[in-house]
């Protein structure tokens, strides 16, 4: 078992709509004592004009440690007191169509115990590269200039990754067809780590391996009429309307957990922690969300012996009320029980006659 320390990023909705003009000054300057009694960190974003109706979202994060804090108002955005830890910060922000206008894509601020600060960012509209990078999954499929058909053939890509890796892929009709299938994974996988199917094991990458199936080159057409293997896009890159009003004031906590670790499904264990299953490992974790530590547990390959079946946990329920876990071990069959009071597993098998 290990213990790794992770981070906790706050994303503040920042409200870009306003009845007025919104004040400005040059990205990247904070000045002490500009607060009020409800907030340690506040400021304005803008870029000279007003906005017409564009929401985005701040996101403050502490150097050396972690912390979370949010709240919005028309034209101008505030950390709230009893959410802001004194430290150093970087300040970022997420507006589709929109980056910060300074030189890094992080201000570095000082928030002390005793004096406020004020912030103000200026935003330039994005280049096509940002905004790409910017896009969400249902954006990029409402941009394809394809034939549903051909968006249908696209189903299974954001099953393992983003359609941004699609969209931004430089391989022809023909190279693709052979990525394609070289990309067709077991369950259980991720771009950080993947697993084979356990019957194509013993000849992938040979050429036993056989050719691109129909499937795969139907795949192949419809990602390379979409992506960058003749140059740039020659279509709109089209964005969705944004939360308003009282959609925005919201505060999202994100924890940044170890890259290894994949959750699949989450619960809250009657120690108020919250519990992980690991989508492609035989394992379950912890988050403290009060100090963002992670701590994981590990059980053992249970299927048989050469046979590679995937690894991973597909389902977790609980806590029952002993605090135990149950989770499925995808295709290694049977129920895996964990207990917290005594970090152990237990585990049983599959009858026969139900598999």
């Amino acid at each position: 078992m290990t213990m790794k320390k992770g981070f906790v990023t706050a994303l503040m909705t920042v409200w870009l709509c306003s009845a007025r003009p919104v004040s400005h000054c040059a990205a990247g300057t904070a000045n002490s004592g500009a607060g009020s009694s409800g907030a340690d960190w506040r400021g304005t974003v803008g870029k000279g004009r007003t906005y017409g109706g564009r929401a985005g979202l701040c996101k403050a994060r502490r150097f050396d440690d972690y912390d979370h804090c949010g709240h919005q108002c028309q034209g101008a955005y505030s950390f709230p007191r009893a959410r802001l830890e004194a430290g150093r910060y970087g300040v970022s922000i997420r507006a589709v169509g929109y980056v910060l206008d300074a030189p890094a894509s992080r201000i570095p601020v000082n928030v002390t115990a005793s004096n406020a600060v004020q912030l103000n960012m200026n935003l330039r509209e994005s280049n096509p590269l940002e905004l790409a990078i910017q896009l969400t999954d249902p954006e990029w499929l409402s941009s394809f200039p394809i034939t549903e058909e051909q968006k249908f053939e696209l189903r299974d890509c954001s099953r393992c990754h983003t359609l941004q890796r699609v969209a931004m892929s430089m391989y022809n009709k023909d190279q693709m067809a052979w990525v394609v299938k070289r990309m067709v994974y077991s369950a259980g996988s991720s771009p950080m780590t993947y697993q084979l199917p356990a019957a194509l094991v013993a000849t992938w990458g040979r050429a036993e391996w056989g050719d691109p199936t129909a499937a795969h080159k139907r795949q192949a057409e419809a990602v390379a009429a979409i992506n960058l293997s003749e140059g740039m896009w020659k279509y709109e890159l089209k964005k969705f309307p944004r939360p308003k009003g009282k959609a925005t004031q919201v505060v999202y906590t994100t924890y940044d957990l170890p890259v290894t670790h994949r959750p699949h499904d989450t619960r809250i264990g009657l120690d108020g922690a919250i519990w992980y299953n690991h989508f492609n490992d035989n394992a379950l974790a912890r988050l403290d969300t009060k100090t963002g530590q992670t701590k994981e547990w590990r059980w053992p390959y249970r299927a048989a012996q050469g046979s590679y079946e995937p690894t991973g946990a597909r389902t977790m329920m609980g806590p029952d009320s002993k605090g135990r876990f149950y989770i499925g071990n995808q295709a290694q069959d049977g129920l895996v029980v964990f207990d917290p009071s005594t970090e152990k597993f237990t585990y049983s098998s599959v009858p026969e006659a139900a598999k």
